[in-house]
């Protein structure tokens, strides 16, 4: 209920303010085409619009009464929660997307998964980075017109970066053209996800700077536009030193998109 007290107060600060959320967005493919592989991409889906759901629409999706009840999972619901949802929906939504996955029956039951993995099945239509993550920038284009298609609210992409082992080359320049690659692809399915109509207002990349990777804990998957002398064991000068991609990426923002 925090999310939407804190939608109601801000409104009540100045009813001109935009609120919004914020999700890791995952686009699942079936497997194949057996009916157990697709409804079990239906259920994993469905799994990953839980949060969006109740901050977009002010209520918990119609099959997550099952998933509590065979789950044993009890609402602490408290008079008054219900219509707290539906008046404190977010104004628009925001999501992160890297990568795309396969989901598919695995011989258990079929049911909603609380958890997925990363590169469990692999496509074998697109690439994979170092880490075994899908590059698929199509599944940008699909996101967006699948969210914007539930919910009907402007999106701002929040996150969307490339982690790479990058090398300072002999010019001390790192020559990340699969960075610049990864993004430019990126951004030409924004466009043509906002030329289907969708409303798309902002987008960020992951990130500015080389940093610690929340999903690795490792400093050498990099992802910034500038290095950063340190490596996985702190060892360093710490110094700053722009990539390839940065020039790159200076001249998308200045020219708002249109050079790529």
């Amino acid at each position: 209920m925090t999310t939407e007290r804190c939608v109601l107060a801000a409104h009540e600060i100045d009813e001109t303010l935009q609120v919004g959320n914020m999700q890791s967005k995952q686009v699942y493919y079936s497997k194949t085409c057996s009916p157990q592989d697709n409804l079990q991409q239906l259920f994993d889906t469905g799994m990953d619009l839980l949060f969006p759901d109740v901050q977009c629409k002010g209520e918990y999706p119609y099959y997550m009464k099952r998933f509590f009840e065979q789950n044993n999972v009890v609402l602490p619901m408290q008079e008054g929660d219900e219509e707290l949802l539906k008046k404190g929906t977010v104004d628009f939504m925001s999501f992160s997307y890297y990568s795309s996955i396969v989901s598919g029956y695995n011989g258990d039951s079929l049911k909603l998964h609380t958890t997925n993995l990363m590169g469990a099945e692999k496509n074998n239509y697109v690439e994979y980075s170092a880490w075994d993550w899908a590059i698929d920038p199509i599944g940008m284009r699909i996101a967006l017109n699948h969210m914007y298609d539930r919910y009907h609210l402007p999106i701002f992409i929040s996150e969307c970066g490339f982690g790479a082992y990058d090398q300072v080359e002999a010019d001390g320049m790192v020559h990340d053209d699969y960075r610049i690659d990864f993004l430019q692809k990126q951004l030409t399915q924004v466009k043509e996800a906002i030329r289907d109509g969708v409303e798309v207002f902002g987008f960020t990349a992951w990130c500015p700077i080389d940093l610690v990777s929340q999903t690795t804990s490792e400093f050498s998957k990099r992802y910034g536009f500038v290095y950063v002398d340190l490596d996985d064991y702190g060892n360093g000068t710490y110094e700053r030193t722009p990539k390839k991609s940065f020039y790159w990426y200076k001249k998308v923002i200045a020219s708002n998109g249109e050079e790529l």
